[in-house]
This record gives structure tokens, C-alpha cells and sequence, in this order.
């Protein structure tokens, strides 16, 4: 991290007061979004500092937030989830905007993932979409990320298996994508409407009120797990990922 300590905490500052606070401390407090820059020259600065500090040859990881830049980022992982969303959506062109490199198992020769890619789209004007959830999985298994709390790599990044490449172009967001976001957070409202219902129904007893009214966000925001901001397909349940290092943010649903 190569910011300033004034400027650590204005962005800390800029986080919670655009998100509402929540687990900032304890979800980003190690960076993350926290060092997203939104002014150019600032991001210059930057680049010159690291090149500085680790020799002009040092490979560089970067990374957009969706939702400050007013973005939708779609992350298909395999050829399979390729096909499920081209087809979802309709994409005239499957061509990603940046091919992945892919993800080797831990018996380090086995892919667990290969031939994905992430597409990059813009939100049109006058669109505006919540901060929860920030993201979904859709069925076919690709992901759908829009939210401010939640980066994801560009080139000229690099994993182990290789780097990020550019492959296409930035394009409005289909109508279809659109749709699918759009119904995607309709159902979880919906759900989260008929459990207040439940619980202003009356006909809950004690242990069937405390299990509607508190949630995990309750109960784990004292620990170190973190709330990635995905819900599962399957139940629109929220995604959690256990302290430490992870392959997938996925621990629990």
C-alpha cells in the first residue's frame, strides 16, 4: 500500500460514508476497495512510486471497481459458463473483453478452471443499481458484479498461471443483462418482504421469531468473516468467505 496515511483514512472515510460503514473494518481493512483511486493523477502517482520502489520490470496488478466507475463486470470461469451466458444474454459476439488466465488446483497440475474470460460493460444513463447485493450468480455458473465494494482484475495483471489480457471492447449493457440483474434483486426483495410478514404475522413462536429476525450479518459481524456481497442462485442466500487466504470467496452460503 503505497498511500499516505491521510490519505488511507480519507478513502476509509469515502467508503463508509458511500456504503453505509458496515464491515468495512474488519472486511477491507487490509485494502481491497479501500485503495480504489478516483482521481487520475493520483493513480499516476502511484504507478511512478511503485516503479520506483520495485524496478520498472516488476509486474503490476490492477483492479476496477464496477460500481464507482459505473460498470457491470460479468466473470465466466469455464467454457461452459462462456456458453451459458452468451446465450442468456443473446451476445451476437462471445468474445470477452479480457481473457483470464485460468486457475491450476492445488495439486498443481490440474486446472480447475481455464478457457473464461471477464466482460466489461456500462450501465446506461439514468440507470442506478443497489449496493446490495453487489453481485449475483446466475445459472450457468458465470457471475455478475456491479457493486462499490468489490474489485475486479484488469490487465496488465498477473496469477501464476499467466496474465489478463485485453481481447475486445467496453459495451453498453445489453438489455438482457439488464433484465436478469433487474429480477435477480426483485426475488431477494420479494423474499425479504414476506420475511417481515412472517414476523409481524404473529404466528411465529420465540425460537421461529429470533431465527426470522436475526441474520447473519448479526451474528458474524463481530468475526473476521465477511459478507462478499454474493447471493447464491440456488436460494438467494448471501455468500461468506472465513478469515484467512481462499482459492473462492465461497466458504459458506
Amino acid at each position: 500500500d503505497l498511500r499516505r496515511a491521510q490519505q488511507r483514512h480519507r478513502r476509509r472515510t469515502d467508503y463508509e460514508s458511500a456504503t453505509g460503514g458496515g464491515q468495512a473494518e474488519s472486511a477491507l481493512k487490509d485494502g481491497g476497495v479501500y485503495q480504489a483511486a478516483t482521481d487520475a493523477d493520483e493513480f499516476d502517482r502511484h504507478l511512478v512510486q511503485y516503479a520506483r520502489q520495485y524496478g520498472k520490470g516488476c509486474a503490476i496488478n490492477l483492479a476496477i471497481v464496477p460500481g464507482r466507475s459505473r460498470l457491470v463486470a460479468v466473470d465466466a470461469d469455464t467454457a461452459d459458463e462462456v456458453a451459458a451466458f452468451v446465450a442468456a444474454v443473446g451476445l451476437a459476439d462471445a468474445t470477452p473483453t479480457v481473457r483470464s488466465p485460468g486457475q491450476i488446483d492445488s495439486d498443481g497440475t490440474t486446472w480447475a478452471h481455464s478457457d473464461g474470460g471477464h466482460w466489461w460493460f456500462v450501465l446506461p444513463e439514468g440507470v442506478e443499481l443497489p449496493e446490495r447485493p453487489q453481485t449475483m450468480n446466475a445459472e450457468g455458473g458465470y457471475a455478475v458484479t456491479w457493486g462499490r465494494g468489490k474489485y475486479v482484475l484488469i490487465p496488465p495483471s498477473v496469477r501464476p498461471e499467466g496474465p489478463y489480457v485485453l481481447a475486445g471492447t467496453v459495451e453498453p449493457l445489453p438489455a438482457t443483462l439488464g433484465t436478469l440483474i433487474l429480477d435477480h434483486i426483485t426475488a431477494r426483495t420479494e423474499r425479504a418482504a414476506r420475511t417481515r410478514e412472517r414476523i409481524t404475522s404473529g404466528d411465529l413462536d420465540a425460537v421461529q421469531r429470533w431465527g426470522a429476525e436475526i441474520t447473519w450479518d448479526d451474528i458474524l459481524a463481530p468475526t473476521q468473516w465477511v459478507n462478499t456481497g454474493t447471493t447464491y442462485s440456488g436460494c438467494g442466500c448471501d455468500l461468506w468467505t472465513a478469515p484467512g487466504l481462499h482459492a473462492s470467496e465461497r466458504s459458506a452460503v
